[in-house]
């Protein structure tokens, strides 16, 4: 099976499905990871089948009146799309009532007396008036519920290395701290030189302390693109398991590479 790179996740109950396939060119799987250039995700990185989670969220309040503001939200979102939820004053007496709507005032549930103590709205959203009465009518609060929180999902792309190399020379990153990132993609695109044979080298060194770095590379397979001569080649390579501190160093072979970028585009915890 092979999904096309335009498709996009789908968010169930809270959760974002990152889809995983097989490329029917090399047979291993894939699956959809950010497009560092347009932020868009696509297939294009070996990669396990995983279920991140992301967290819901209970917006902030707004409060729309001129009388007293002394409400507050909380609970545990269960929804699984946004809902704009608006609270309003409907009855100002002895014991003040408000009507409620969760799709931002198409639909309302009226005259519900204020208790003073955690009242239930929909999909686990409660609220709280700290007095039952003194409130002015057409009084208005209003809050957002996201079902996924776009942040909690968080990528982050890196420019490490953009540079031309000299022949035979090489070049380091700066150190990547990698202690909030699960995960992440490497991209590496260079411009052969027309009678390069031999290409570059691309390592990966690590560090449990940002100080102490280990002499022999971590990683230095196949992180290269293919060598074209004369050809601009780009190649991304998934990191599922990362250290605490990275470098990155290329190093040309033979006759220099002509802008020289690498790119770390990390999923965070």
């Amino acid at each position: 099976m092979y999904i096309d790179p335009t498709l996009t996740v789908e968010t169930q109950t809270g959760k974002l499905v990152v889809m995983c396939a097989i490329n029917s060119s090399d047979n291993k799987p894939y699956a959809l990871v950010v497009k560092p250039t347009t932020g868009e995700l696509m297939v294009n990185a070996k990669y396990s089948m995983k279920t991140i989670v992301v967290a819901k969220t209970i917006g902030s309040i707004t409060f729309i009146g001129a009388g007293l503001n002394d409400m507050s939200n909380s609970g545990e979102y269960t929804g699984d799309v946004d809902k704009d939820y608006i609270v309003e004053i409907d009855l100002a007496a002895a014991t003040d009532t408000f009507k409620w709507s969760d799709d931002g005032g198409l639909t309302w549930t009226p005259n519900i007396p204020i208790t003073g103590t955690p009242q239930t709205l929909s999909y686990g959203i409660v609220v709280k008036f700290t007095t039952i009465t003194g409130h002015t009518l057409g009084d208005k609060w209003e809050f957002t519920c996201r079902a996924a929180d776009p942040t909690a999902f968080h990528k982050t792309s890196q420019p490490l290395i953009a540079v031309s190399i000299a022949p035979l020379a090489s070049f380091t990153s700066p150190t990547v701290d990698l202690s909030q990132t699960r995960s992440g993609v490497l991209t590496v695109m260079g411009a052969f030189n027309a009678l390069a044979v031999l290409g570059m080298k691309v390592e990966i060194f690590t560090s449990p302390d940002g100080v102490n770095w280990d002499t022999q590379a971590w990683a230095s397979t196949g992180l290269e693109p293919v060598l074209v001569a004369g050809s601009t080649e780009q190649k991304s390579s998934n990191l599922e398991t990362l250290p605490r501190y990275m470098r990155v160093k290329v190093t040309d072979l033979e006759k220099g590479i002509g802008s020289l970028y690498v790119t770390f585009t990390g999923i965070k915890e």
